[in-house]
C-alpha cells in the first residue's frame, strides 16, 4: 500500500544493556530502518534532540535518567515532544505500565518478549503518522 510504508524509519533504541541494544538494532535494521544507539537515558535525550528520530524505544531501568524521565524530558521539549515512544522493560506492573500510557507510549513491551515481533509493533507505532495523505 502506497503510502503506509515505514521502511526507513529513524529509531532511536536508549537501554544500558549492550545486549538488547544489539537485539532491537539488527531486528530494526532487518526491516529496513537506520537504527542509533544510547546507553543511557541523559545520551538519550541528547541524541532525541540531535537527531529528531521517528521514533524512541526505551528501557525503563536505566542510569543517569531513566526510561520515564526520558520521556518526561522528551515530552517538555517542543522539538521531541511529538516523537512516538516505546518502553521496554523487566517490570512487569500496572503502575509502571499505567505511567507509559500517561506519558504517551504506544507500547509497553515486557521481557523477554519475541524480537521478531519487534518490527510490526514499530511499524504500528509509526503508521498513524505515515498514513497521513501526501500535501
Amino acid at each position: 500500500r502506497e503510502g503506509s510504508n515505514v521502511t526507513g524509519a529513524r529509531v532511536l533504541i536508549v537501554d544500558d544493556d549492550p545486549a538488547m541494544r544489539l537485539l532491537c538494532s539488527i531486528n530494526l535494521q532487518l526491516e529496513g530502518h537506520v537504527v542509533s544507539e544510547a546507553t543511557d537515558g541523559r545520551h538519550g535525550l541528547a541524541q532525541a534532540r540531535s537527531e529528531r528520530p521517528d521514533l524512541v524505544l526505551t528501557d525503563v531501568r536505566m542510569p543517569m535518567l531513566d526510561g520515564f524521565e526520558l520521556a518526561e524530558a522528551l515530552r517538555r521539549d517542543e522539538r521531541t515532544r511529538a516523537i512516538p515512544l516505546i518502553f521496554i522493560s523487566g517490570e512487569t506492573t500496572v503502575a509502571n505500565r499505567a505511567r507509559a500510557h500517561k506519558l504517551g507510549a504506544l507500547a509497553y513491551l515486557t521481557k523477554p518478549f519475541d524480537p521478531l515481533k519487534l518490527g510490526s509493533i514499530v511499524a504500528d507505532a509509526l503508521a498513524p503518522a505515515t498514513t497521513q495523505p501526501a500535501a
